[in-house]
């Protein structure tokens, strides 16, 4: 965590309090819906607005065996840049705002009705009721604010640049590996307690989830994830397996 984080951590009485601030930080993707919402989302626009080419090079992109896919993959792993998502964002150059934003609208229909990772919805519905909601992801800020919007949620989110209304099909800012300082913007000046929660299955959130007061990470099935990244015990583990769920105590001694 940051520096003025840990101090603001350190004033919190073990005990939670009616004056302590209390924030929940929730991934999205994989989290709170069962996809990658920058292809999904830039696979619908396409879709909905008849660009047949785009749509044809987003499922190269996406699909699993693809030579497409493999390929930008290989590039990714020699450059340490994540091209597909690059190639992905490139496609919305050209697009209005305000139609990024109305299909982003039809998009979260779309994945509140279908894909809802319905293990965690419970307890993102039990800390809606009692914290500040912060739902933190590096895809594409007009779906998280969308989301943000209808649970009344602050945002964390990757923002799209625009230069006379319209995407360049470039970032302004990336939220990747940055939550953490973009958590701490939201936070009041003042040194105040506050007490965390954070529910993710990220693998770079894991400082955010041995900071939390309470954290929840979310497991699947061969998929590296969050294991071997040393989470205390306290974290709560739930493994979504299909349309089951799981929940693992932590493994033996202080971290796993």
């Amino acid at each position: 965590m940051t520096w003025t984080l840990l101090l603001m951590r350190m004033t919190t009485p073990t005990d939670q309090s009616s004056e302590q601030l209390r924030i929940a930080v929730f991934d999205v993707c994989h989290t709170l819906v069962a996809e990658n919402t920058t292809a999904g989302f830039v696979a619908h626009y396409c879709d909905a607005n008849g660009l047949r080419v785009r749509a044809l090079l987003v499922s190269l992109i996406v699909k699993r065996w693809s030579p497409i896919r493999v390929l930008l993959a290989a590039l990714h792993r020699v450059a340490g840049i994540d091209l597909p998502r690059r190639v992905l964002i490139g496609m919305l150059t050209g697009q209005a705002r305000v139609d990024l934003v109305r299909a982003a609208g039809d998009y979260v229909d779309r994945l509140l009705e279908k894909s809802r990772v319905e293990a965690i919805w419970p307890l993102f519905e039990v800390e809606a009721s009692r914290s500040r909601i912060v739902l933190a992801s590096a895809s594409l800020c007009v779906v998280v604010d969308e989301l943000a919007r209808r649970f009344s949620a602050d945002a964390i989110a990757s923002r799209l640049e625009y230069s006379q209304g319209r995407c360049t099909g470039r970032l302004i800012s990336d939220a990747t590996g940055k939550k953490e300082d973009l958590l701490q913007a939201l936070l009041p000046d003042e040194i105040v307690p506050i007490w965390l929660f954070v529910c993710t299955d990220n693998r770079s959130d894991a400082p955010l989830l041995r900071a939390a007061d309470e954290g929840v990470a979310v497991l699947y099935p061969g998929r590296r994830g969050l294991q071997g990244t040393g989470l205390p015990v306290t974290v709560r583990r739930i493994l979504v397996d299909g349309s089951k769920s799981v929940e693992r105590p932590g493994s033996g001694g202080e971290s796993e």
